[in-house]
């Protein structure tokens, strides 16, 4: 079970201004938007670990997203293939796909 898992890597693009994305990259660390996980409701809060410098909107790249509250909230939804959107409020401003869990040692979801 995900309940306690920490962090998950995941592959994420960030719309472009021009389809109702973020007017800019949020570089670095500590952007907290929501996931919601398609088919779902359910707004999970998540902080980036990193965003790297180079990354452009429309483009996809490797992510690292602390789970906020994991001994509070069921992340479960989070599994390996999983597809979700990035939200701020309703605004979606990107998409993502659950590449790996990680809880102190990166760990490949599916893999036990």
């Amino acid at each position: 079970m995900f309940k306690f898992m920490k962090c998950i890597r995941a592959k994420i693009c960030f719309l472009k201004e021009s389809e109702s994305g973020r007017a800019c990259m949020p570089v670095g660390a500590g952007y907290s938007p929501d996931i919601v996980v398609l088919g779902t409701k359910d707004y999970l809060a998540v902080r980036f670990l990193e965003v790297p410098g180079d990354s452009q909107q429309g483009q996809e790249f490797i992510g690292s997203i602390e789970l906020m509250h994991p001994e509070d909230v069921d992340y479960s939804a989070l599994s390996c293939g999983v597809k979700f959107e990035l939200l701020e409020g309703t605004r979606t401003v990107g998409t993502g796909k659950v590449e790996a869990a990680m809880n102190g040692q990166p760990t490949i979801l599916g893999q036990t």
